[in-house]
């Protein structure tokens, strides 16, 4: 990649700001104790969509709640402070990058992907026993890379996956033959850029190919084993992409096992088309 193809890129990521002034304020509040519920619903009932929005994913039965969540202060203290952390940024992302294209990437279908990804890794994280705090929104950002570049370089963007339909390879493959950079190098340094955990940034630097050995964060390797399962139980129509398989060492150092891990695809295949559903309207 040239300097004037950096240059461009920069600026793109620097265009991107997913978070409205009110949703930036309510975070703000979000990370002072004690926490003030009722300040940050109030910054959040400012943006009537993105109300709608967690009263829409709060009622879903991926959260499990008995009774119907009418106001965004239940939500708020239902869902805790994490998971609508978690709600917040997923849903702004899904609305700062359109869900149509007329480049080479077919957004819908990306995010459908990313979103099954997030679903899969927090039900791979309860069974591993693992704190799932932060496994959903690791799901949604590990391919936003791939949103950038397909905002930034629509010509060339469309240019890799013909390189990849022509010689039936990875999409990180095609992006380095074609633009000598992958989504996700490009992913991670917005991800810094917005100013999210900088843990959420080396997951999607390094989900693809986790190392065989040494020690490795866990969200990395729940992000990798969800990438995996939910090409390879088709949940979205993914034609171009490889399957690829599974590193032994990432489902060792979980603690899962294939006895563990069987059993929740079916629930997993149903709870993702929900949250699919619940989330691009």
């Amino acid at each position: 990649m040239d300097q004037q193809q950096i240059e461009r890129l920069k600026k793109s990521i620097n265009k991107v700001m997913p978070f409205s002034n009110s949703v930036q304020a309510a975070f703000k509040k979000m990370n002072e104790k004690p926490i003030d519920i009722d300040a940050i619903c109030q910054l959040l009932e400012m943006d009537p969509l993105l109300a709608a929005a967690i009263l829409r994913l709060a009622n879903s039965p991926f959260y499990g709640f008995v009774r119907k969540i009418d106001l965004i202060h239940d939500a708020a203290v239902l869902l805790g402070i994490h998971s609508l952390r978690q709600v917040i940024v997923s849903y702004s992302m899904v609305q700062a990058f359109p869900h149509t294209s007329s480049s080479g990437l077919d957004r819908s279908m990306a995010w459908k992907h990313a979103i099954a990804v997030a679903v899969t890794a927090r039900y791979l994280s309860k069974a591993a026993g693992h704190e799932d705090n932060e496994a959903f929104i690791a799901g949604m950002l590990h391919d936003i890379g791939q949103f950038l570049l397909d905002q930034c370089f629509e010509e060339e963007y469309r240019q890799v996956f013909e390189y990849q339909r022509e010689h039936q390879c990875s999409l990180s493959k095609a992006e380095f033959n074609i633009l000598k950079l992958g989504h996700g190098k490009v992913g991670a340094v917005a991800i810094r850029h917005w100013k999210l955990p900088d843990h959420l940034a080396e997951v999607a630097l390094r989900h693809d190919h986790p190392p065989a050995d040494g020690e490795v964060l866990p969200l990395i390797d729940l992000i990798h084993i969800a990438n995996v399962l939910v090409k390879g139980l088709c949940i979205v129509p993914e034609d171009q992409e490889p399957i690829g398989t599974i590193c032994d060492a990432s489902l060792e150092r979980l603690g899962l096992s294939w006895q563990q891990v069987e059993p929740l695809f079916p629930e997993i295949e149903q709870m993702s088309h929900e949250m699919i559903d619940r989330m691009m309207q």
